[in-house]
């Protein structure tokens, strides 16, 4: 979807929202683990034709994966 064309539908109908979606809290979010969360900002993408979405962490802030999946209990797939 980063570029500008929907994976379901193949819509070029895509919009994007940098900072994440709107929460009540204001921006969303990915948050990790218990005793010292880790928040990294995401930037989402809808396309407007068939509604699906995707998000991603804001490039800004990638640099914050790696700490993420060794607190977070990410498995690999």
């Amino acid at each position: 979807m980063k570029n500008g064309t929907c994976p379901k539908c193949n819509s070029t109908e895509v919009y994007r929202y940098n900072g994440g979606l709107k929460a009540a809290t204001g921006e969303c979010h990915f948050e990790m683990g218990t005793w010292s969360p880790k928040n990294v900002l995401l930037n989402t993408y809808l396309c407007t034709q068939c509604g699906y979405t995707e998000m991603y962490v804001s490039d800004a802030e990638k640099d914050k994966i790696p700490a993420l999946i060794k607190d977070g209990g990410w498995a690999k797939v």
